[in-house]
């Protein structure tokens, strides 16, 4: 009975699975329509081979205009004196000038001498000249000892004050008491008179020192300045002025405005500038100055004062129709520092017609500097 039931069942799974493999050969197979949509696959996007589109750099700027090479011709002027001073009533400025003296001028001397690391300049705080030079062999003598020192100041009082007529502060005379101190010994004390002038950025600067056996200032009251140094100046300063007149297409003048810009002449300049006409110019270049000074109007003897310069400079203009030179004469007035630098106060833009209207505002622009 077992046994026949089991060849029941084999009989069945036969069948079923003859069915089954009939039914798999004889359905119809899968077809792609030649219309169908591709896949999209996910990846990276095709390359693109088609020449590239090139953005058009934008134009390259052109150089800056640079200060032109001045030539200075060497010819005879004069160097006069217009200028007296005056004694002052103003209050002397001895508190200040003490401080100074006992922190930036004592620095100074214990640097020159190496009794501290070196830091400020002796040039920097008395000027180069008789006492100077008197003063840094005394320091050179006392390195080489090996003793240390250090200097301090005492007893300091401003005595004279001188100012020119306008008011401008041109120098003050002072009494102190120079303390050179041996550490853990006695100090020497040299009292002495010195000539000061206050210096932006450095408090003063002594300029000379009264010599009791001269009986005058060891540097003496001759003028200072000659025609050598002022021609030397002005070949390393008149460039810089007209450079900013000058300019290009992709740039400003660089116009360097002075310390006060409400005067005759601070105005003119601006206003001249302004017209420069960059819609038809635009590009205006100084390319070469000859000057010859003039004359030099002396403050005092330490050579402060008003240069007056003619200059005759090369100017090359491109327009749409393009690029020529062609030359112009200009005059101008510079005030002198004592330090040797300069600042235009003046100019002719016209010929023979100062900017200024012959208002200096000298109590405007006198300031120390340079």
């Amino acid at each position: 009975m077992a046994r026949k039931a089991i060849q029941v069942f084999l009989r069945i799974a036969l069948i079923v699975a003859c069915a089954c493999t009939t039914s798999a050969s004889t359905r119809p197979a899968a077809t792609v329509s030649p219309t169908a949509e591709p896949l999209e696959l996910a990846g990276p996007v095709p390359m693109d081979i088609r020449e590239p589109r090139v953005r058009p750099a934008p134009p390259s700027a052109e150089p800056l205009p640079v200060a032109p090479p001045v030539q200075v011709l060497s010819v005879p002027f004069p160097i006069v004196t217009t200028t007296t001073l005056g004694i002052s009533d103003r209050s002397p400025q001895t508190i200040p000038f003490q401080i100074w003296a006992n922190g930036m001028l004592a620095e100074a001397l214990d640097g020159a001498r190496g009794m501290r690391p070196k830091g400020i300049g002796l040039e920097v705080v008395i000027a180069p000249g008789p006492y100077y030079d008197r003063l840094f062999a005394a320091l050179v003598r006392d390195r080489a000892s090996g003793q240390q020192r250090r200097f301090s100041v005492e007893g300091v009082r401003a005595d004279s004050v001188y100012e020119k007529p306008w008011g401008a502060l041109a120098y003050f005379d002072a009494s102190l008491t120079l303390v050179d101190q041996l550490i853990g010994g006695d100090a020497r004390r040299t009292a002495m008179r010195v000539r000061v002038q206050s210096q932006p950025g450095i408090g003063y600067r002594i300029l000379d020192a009264w010599d009791d056996a001269k009986r005058d200032w060891l540097a003496g009251q001759a003028q200072r300045v000659t025609r050598a140094v002022l021609e030397t100046e002005a070949a390393t300063t008149l460039g810089w002025h007209f450079i900013g007149e000058s300019y290009t297409s992709t740039s400003w003048p660089l116009a360097v405005q002075g310390p006060v810009t409400n005067t005759p002449y601070a105005k003119a300049r601006a206003g001249y500038l302004a017209s420069l006409d960059r819609a038809a110019i635009y590009a205006r270049s100084v390319r070469s100055l000859t000057a010859r000074i003039e004359r030099f109007d002396a403050f005092s003897y330490l050579g402060d004062g008003i240069v007056t310069v003619q200059v005759v400079a090369l100017l090359r203009t491109t327009t749409a129709l393009g690029t020529r030179e062609t030359s112009f004469t200009r005059e101008l007035r510079a005030l002198r520092s004592v330090g040797g630098g300069w600042m235009i106060i003046d100019e002719t833009f016209e010929p023979g017609v100062w900017a200024s209207g012959n208002d200096l505002s000298l109590v405007s622009v006198d300031r120390t500097f340079g």
